[in-house]
């Protein structure tokens, strides 16, 4: 097979995950987490500053950031199909990354790099745990870019050559870019220093000055969420510590929480995961079983870095307080992507056993597919746009907001539904149910920095000022009773509507 026709093959394979991805994130069922990481887009956009104006839970500034200059510069009140669509372009850039990736590795043999570099992007969205995170509004997608850019840059640098300080700066930028996203990223901060001064040549102070672009990048990618962080440093630290921790005991005391182990079993023991482990260990196994002497042409600290870069993320799953199914795709491309390395090494040594690591891929990539058929099925929801979750959102959301005065706020647990439809929202909200179920066991003085209220203190609000509207019926049995309590603030002679999808608004009466 000749490399222009694996080139065009390639090249239509990424149109059709593409399409993949793009139909999956727009026809996936509205999260409650993309309430908070939209809204708080759309209330910097309005010129609100976080954590000192409105609550955002344990993560930091910069994906909020990403959104509103999205929303800001569209001039677009779907701020869902934005959100959603800034991490369709970072999942389709990681593909495309995976796919350079092992191009990259095998240049010497472009062919089998390219085939190789195919399997990677079907192992990639196959994934039962990468299907699922896959398109949704939230900031894993931007970071698992950011950092397998950053992996490319690095491995791709001459460590001999001059260019190597503008592609450290930018590696530097995109992963203290991604640390300020999920604070756990800084992690993977650090290991790429650490590789960048094992590559580096000279003495100390030579090594220094090359890695001194990437910590250049850093401080000024730090300027920012520094300046924030000072202008409510307790603010913050009740967002990314305090309220989570209150989180988690308030879902461990309903027994919602579930057991870390329970959740690492769920995730890995699918076939696909369990394969895609299984030909980790079997390819790192031939590797170290077949490298008799140290092979001048393996590059070992990309090697490394590489198989240490899944482990990292692995740990980091277990770092908060709550691990959810999501976290588990993160490993998965960094997993992958250490394949490369080894799987070079095997084709150099002329023995079989690379042929035989080949046919399992294919065999993981076969059961992938079977395993998860809808990654190809849902193609064609790409053209069937009434399905799309994105604008069935938005339209309900102008739907309801025809009867709304525009100039009181709504009160909801899902404020994306008043911010589509125009409304605007108490910022005590923007969070949504985060803080609102846990606000009560705060001290007034923390609710206070915080700008947060519970049910015990939803009076006080009122009061002050009164809604528009209450939406209800967002939030699932467990937490109805919680939900209810907004229901105290429409008066009885409210206009009350049920819609098909559950929720239920009540209006004010008004001029």
């Amino acid at each position: 097979m000749s490399q222009k026709l694996i080139n065009i093959l390639i090249v239509l394979l990424l149109i059709i995950i593409s399409a993949s991805v793009f139909a999956n994130s727009m026809t996936k069922p509205l999260s409650r987490d993309e309430h908070m990481y939209c809204t708080a887009g759309v209330l910097m956009a309005q010129g609100k500053t976080i954590y000192k104006d409105f609550s955002y839970v344990a993560q930091l500034p910069y994906h909020p950031l990403l959104c509103a200059a999205a929303f800001k510069i569209t001039n677009t009140s779907h701020f869902l199909f934005a959100g959603r669509l800034i991490s369709v372009v970072c999942d389709i850039l990681t593909v495309f990354f995976l796919i350079v990736i092992f191009r990259k590795v095998f240049s010497t043999d472009a062919v089998t790099g390219t085939l190789l570099g195919a399997a990677a992007s079907l192992l990639y969205i196959s994934n039962h745990c990468v299907d699922y995170l896959i398109g949704l509004a939230w900031n894993h997608n931007v970071v698992i870019l950011a950092v397998v850019a950053s992996f490319y840059l690095f491995f791709t640098t001459d460590f001999k050559n001059k260019t190597k300080f503008w592609r450290l700066f930018i590696a530097g930028g995109l992963l203290t870019f991604a640390g300020f996203m999920r604070i756990t990223t800084v992690l993977v901060l650090f290991l790429f220093l650490l590789f960048i001064f094992i590559k580096a040549h000279g003495s100390l102070r030579k090594k220094l000055g090359t890695a001194l672009p990437y910590f250049l990048a850093a401080a000024i990618f730090s300027i920012w969420p520094a300046w924030l962080i000072a202008q409510a440093p307790k603010a913050f630290f009740l967002n990314i510590y305090r309220i989570p921790l209150l989180n988690s005991n308030f879902l461990q005391e309903r027994g919602l929480l579930y057991d870390k182990l329970a959740v690492t079993v769920d995730s890995l023991t699918h076939r696909e995961y369990l394969l895609l482990i299984a030909i980790a260990v079997f390819v790192y196994g031939a590797f170290l079983l077949y490298r008799r002497k140290r092979n001048k042409n393996v590059a070992y600290a990309d090697l490394s870095i590489a198989a240490l870069l899944p482990l990292i993320f692995f740990i980091i799953a277990y770092i908060p307080p709550a691990t959810w199914k999501q976290y588990f795709a993160v490993p998965v491309p960094f997993l992958i992507i250490s394949l490369a390395f080894p799987l070079k090494h095997l084709q150099q040594s002329g023995r079989n056993i690379f042929k035989f690591a080949g046919l399992l891929i294919t065999v993981c990539v076969i059961i992938g597919l079977i395993e998860n058929p809808d990654v190809l099925k849902r193609v064609p929801n790409l053209i069937k746009t009434d399905k799309w979750t994105t604008l069935q959102v938005h339209k309900f959301s102008e739907q309801i907001a025809q009867k709304i005065d525009k100039s009181k706020p709504v009160l909801t647990l899902a404020p994306l539904y008043a911010l589509e439809g125009g409304c605007e929202i108490y910022p005590q909200f923007s969070a949504g149910a985060f803080v609102y179920r846990v606000a009560d066991f705060m001290t007034e003085k923390e609710r206070k920095i915080t700008n947060t209220i519970g049910p015990g203190t939803l009076s006080g609000l009122i009061e002050k000022s009164a809604p528009s509207a209450v939406f209800l019926g967002t939030e699932t049995e467990f937490f109805q009773e919680l939900e209810q309590s907004l229901r105290t603030a429409a008066a009885l002679d409210w206009e009350k509507h049920s819609f098909e999808n559950g929720l239920v608004v009540y209006y004010s009466a008004h001029d």
